[in-house]
């Protein structure tokens, strides 16, 4: 909130604060960030890897010839981009804004959606 708070008055040059856009960012970074997000990073992708941590901790030149070590690697990449991005992160973010801002207020401008502030593909 604070930081879609900055980007209003700094950035964009706002006098007052759209309420709802801060609401809308609020909202998500809660609850996917803060708690879908550390589940997956601190619950689900050690129970999925074992042995990360100790991976990691490893210099770089030992981390560059562990097979094993790569492929957990690889696959965390790819839960978070494959996955997590593709399948909950934009549907999660489109769903907070739906249930934020009313119909009456998006309209379509060059080929893109915007949403009280928000440019959206």
């Amino acid at each position: 909130a604070l930081c879609d708070a900055m980007v209003q008055y700094v950035v964009e040059g706002r006098e007052t604060l759209d309420a709802t856009r801060t609401l809308v960012f609020s909202s998500f970074g809660f609850a996917f960030l803060g708690c879908w997000q550390y589940t997956l990073y601190t619950r689900i992708m050690p129970a999925l890897f074992p042995g990360i941590e100790a991976f990691v901790a490893r210099p770089i030149g030992e981390r560059l010839r562990d097979a094993k070590g790569l492929r957990a690697v690889a696959g965390q990449v790819f839960i978070e981009n494959g996955i997590n991005n593709a399948l909950l992160y934009f549907p999660c973010f489109y769903s907070v804004q739906a249930w934020h801002v009313p119909p009456s207020s998006r309209s379509s401008k060059h080929g893109s959606r915007r949403c009280r502030g928000i440019e959206h593909p």
